[in-house]
């Protein structure tokens, strides 16, 4: 049987948790914030969204750039099948975007490390420095949103990438990432992300590592062009 046409496939991911096997940003301020327990207890009390309490924990950081961007390249593990996963989607014609919070120093990084090819990356900028105070400046394609916060949501950047015709895979993992799965004509999600799906009846593929994900992705296309073909 003929492989799908990826042509026209645009596959945004999210970064920690969903492409590594944990969160590279939380391992990070959980071992120099002291408060962050505080800072989400207060969040989730206030109505902060999960996006807004890491900026404020960002804020209380006051170790050397360079051993921040270390120590999160140094958590990043990736999960298994990834790398054949991208470069299998890349090279049928896919467009591969990452949608992440996490340090874009951080993310290049881990890149370079697993010489992985090269993809478009709409991640946070770590300002400031431990003199001065750090803080996370967010790519200006993420939007606003009642629930993520202001300038704080991934959905409106996966509509700034989105081009008529798309068929839009989303991989994610955790609440940041159910505005991006809202706008998928497929969703691939575990922990968290899993769990929303559920709850809000968004079918969903599940996924734990890469190996069959690939797969996964041709099963959904084909439905959905067939799916499309028949409604002309």
């Amino acid at each position: 049987m003929r492989s799908p046409d990826f042509s026209n496939v645009l596959v945004v991911m999210d970064f920690d948790g969903t492409i590594t096997t944990s969160d590279c940003l939380r391992s990070v301020l959980s071992r120099h914030v002291e408060i962050l327990p505080a800072l989400l207890g207060a969040a989730r009390e206030a109505g902060l969204s999960e996006t807004e309490t890491l900026v404020q924990a960002v804020a209380q950081l006051d170790v050397p750039r360079t051993q921040l961007i270390k120590e999160f390249t140094d958590a990043a593990t990736l999960r298994e099948g990834f790398h054949d996963f991208l470069r299998a989607v890349l090279e049928r014609g896919a467009r591969v975007s990452l949608i992440s919070v996490g340090f874009i120093e951080g993310i290049e990084a881990v890149w370079r490390r697993e010489e992985l090819p090269p993809v478009m990356m709409l991640a946070s900028t770590l300002g400031g420095d431990e003199r001065v105070g750090y803080h996370l400046l967010i790519d200006e394609r993420f939007g606003d949103c009642p629930v993520c916060g202001k300038g704080m949501c991934k959905g409106p950047a996966v509509d700034a990438l989105r081009r008529p015709g798309d068929f839009v895979a989303v991989f994610g993992d955790g609440r940041r990432d159910l505005c991006m799965a809202r706008r998928a004509d497929a969703i691939f999600a575990r922990d968290h992300l899993a769990a929303l799906c559920e709850r809000d009846g968004l079918a969903y593929n599940p996924l734990t590592e890469f190996t069959t994900a690939l797969r996964d992705l041709e099963g959904s296309l084909a439905a959905w062009a067939e799916e499309s073909h028949s409604s002309q």
